[in-house]
């Protein structure tokens, strides 16, 4: 979560493609950790904390998954 590049990710998204725009691609795209981590970076501009959080835990669950699945 405290990832320097997250927010001026989000910074560069807002700029350029824009936040709302960005979100609605990035939700559609599905379960992919890399496209979770830059929704939930992207939410956290937007100010939407609740959503942002709930993206945080699904990534928090595929970490678990994943680690689960490598024993």
């Amino acid at each position: 979560r405290s990832w320097w590049a997250g927010p001026r990710y989000a910074a560069f998204v807002a700029g350029s493609e824009g936040l709302d725009k960005a979100i609605a691609r990035l939700t559609e795209t599905g379960p992919d950790p890399a496209n979770r981590l830059r929704l939930a970076y992207l939410l956290e501009a937007r100010g939407d904390r609740a959503g942002a959080d709930r993206v945080w835990n699904q990534l928090g669950g595929m970490a678990s998954l994943h680690a689960a699945e490598a024993r």
